[in-house]
């Protein structure tokens, strides 16, 4: 009864829920198997006599610590179930009435010793084992959090359209995060205040169509939590609008037991709420660890909420400077009124049909916007000359690409555009300034950039010509086709005109400017 008993304990506490496989199977049927007939000739005396006492020892301790390393506490206990029955029903018959007392002593210390044995070594096992998956486990939040950070890292580079959405985005997409980072728990929301009510934004476990039309009262919400905190009473009756919802969500999900809860600062005054729910039933328990994690987890997204509305204001910022700076050149140059921005729009339509990446169109527009900001290195006169200008004045324009890139590339984020705004004036055959480059030596989005501007020049009046028609303009982009222009590109740019888009173009967006908020990439 103590060997057995001690046995059934650790089982109860140590021992996994059995998976019948067939693998599994078959190798207890042949353990079993083995054990019996080794145990049968050992204590029958039908053995040979090599398989004497001194030998059997050994063999039952070998069988012990196979059982210990490679099945559990259940088994060890029915190995000795099995050998304690073949002991009595052969081994002790065998012996002389007088000397049974001193052999079943001797026979129970050697079950005692084999089982005690086998138990430390299976509970060795266990604790390595365990401290194994302890470090498996810490192993893997922390490739989590690595991967996660890496993600806060790049939404925060990513350029939000508005602040509104950008919080929105940056929060569910936090949450995300969270419930990767933090899997203990059967249910989570993130919401936010709308008028009187909760709005949850994003949930896992919950419907947040259901959870929505429940109408929350936000005034009953936990909000400003500097830190989170561990709530086990939920007054469901006096969370809701209508009574009846408080019912109707406990039949959905059952009864929450415990959360943990926190608030992310998304805004000046605006808080949105995260929890994260354990339900009647579960496993789970939070403790301090939880509260200390969720609490890093908070202050970390906070700082990147900040750091993110920063950057966007500053990008902002910086947009608004470069913009300036070409209504600055609109001002000096009669010509380009205008002109930058429509360049830069209709460079993204034919990017677009050229299945641009979306960080492409974003790189073009830009060029388009300041493909010409070089022209403020050209003098005034020359610049604006209704007349014929002469081969010397041509030479000065020519340069306006080369100051264009000097003023861009002093920026180390605007390499890219400066590249491209160099080259938009290369030709196809290489007969273009200021490098003479030709055909796919010049840079691929200079060339689209090339075909635009060249069209927008084409569609509008000048003083030593009026504008040409979408036919006139077709005829200059096939004459000019793998000579100024890529032919790939140019003959994009003509199906475009032919679907009548060039038309519609100048209808409708000619006076209406983009700006980056209007690309929609």
């Amino acid at each position: 009864m103590l060997i057995i008993g001690s046995l059934v304990i650790n089982a109860h506490f140590h021992d996994k829920k059995i998976i019948l496989t067939k693998t599994y199977i078959a190798r207890v049927i042949s353990y079993f198997i083995s054990f019996v007939i080794m145990v049968y000739i050992l204590f029958s005396g039908t053995g040979p006599d090599f398989l004497n006492f001194n030998t059997a020892q050994i063999i039952l301790v070998i069988f012990y610590i196979l059982a210990a390393f490679v099945f559990s506490f259940r088994i060890i206990a029915i190995t000795d179930l099995i050998l304690m029955l073949v002991i009595n029903l052969f081994y002790l018959n065998t012996i002389p009435d007088d000397g049974q007392i001193t052999q079943v002593i001797w026979l129970i210390l050697f079950v005692i010793f084999m089982s005690s044995v086998a138990s430390v070594v299976r509970l060795l096992l266990l604790g390595r084992q365990e401290s194994y998956e302890k470090m498996k486990v810490a192993k893997n939040n922390l490739e989590r959090i690595i991967l996660s950070t890496n993600e806060l890292i790049h939404y925060e580079n990513s350029l939000p359209e508005e602040i509104q959405k950008f919080s929105m985005r940056y929060l569910k997409n936090m949450f995300d995060i969270a419930c990767e980072i933090y899997p203990k728990f059967d249910k989570a929301s993130c919401s936010i205040k709308k008028g009187k009510f909760v709005k949850f934004v994003s949930a896992r476990g919950y419907d947040i169509q259901s959870l929505n039309h429940m109408e929350f009262l936000n005034d009953k919400f936990l909000w400003g939590l500097h830190k989170p905190i561990i709530v086990k009473e939920t007054d469901y009756n006096s969370a809701f609008k209508k009574k009846e919802n408080a019912t109707h969500f406990v039949q959905s999900y059952g009864h929450l037991i415990e959360s943990i809860r926190f608030t992310v600062v998304i805004g000046e005054n605006e808080h949105a709420n995260m929890s994260f729910d354990i339900y009647q039933g579960s496993q789970h328990h939070f403790n301090e660890r939880d509260l200390s994690n969720f609490s890093s987890f908070q202050t970390m997204m906070n700082s990147y909420y900040r750091v993110g509305i920063l950057k966007s204001e500053t990008e902002q910022l910086k947009d608004d400077i470069v913009v300036s700076l070409v209504r600055t050149l609109e001002l000096y140059d009669l010509y380009t009124g205008g002109h930058s921005e429509e360049v830069a729009d209709l460079s993204v339509r034919l990017g677009r049909r050229l299945d641009l990446s979306k960080q492409q169109l974003l790189t073009l527009y830009w060029a388009g916007i300041v493909h010409d900001i070089g022209k403020i290195g050209i003098p005034y006169k020359i610049l604006n000359k209704k007349e014929k200008l002469t081969r010397k004045e041509y030479e000065i324009i020519k340069q306006h690409p080369i100051h264009g890139y000097d003023i861009l590339s002093q920026s180390i984020g605007l390499q890219d555009i400066a590249e491209i705004v160099l080259h938009h004036h290369e030709w196809w055959n290489g007969k273009g300034y200021p490098e003479g480059l030709m055909k796919d030596d010049i840079p691929y989005l200079s060339q689209v950039l090339h075909v635009c501007d060249a069209v927008d020049a084409m569609a509008k009046d000048r003083v030593y010509r009026s504008r040409l028609s979408d036919d006139e303009i077709i005829e200059q982009l096939k004459t000019g086709m793998e000579e100024q222009f890529s032919p790939l590109i140019a003959d994009e740019m003509i199906s475009f005109i032919q679907e009548g888009n060039l038309k519609n173009f100048f209808a409708s967006n000619g006076n209406k400017p983009l700006t980056k908020e209007h690309i929609k990439l």
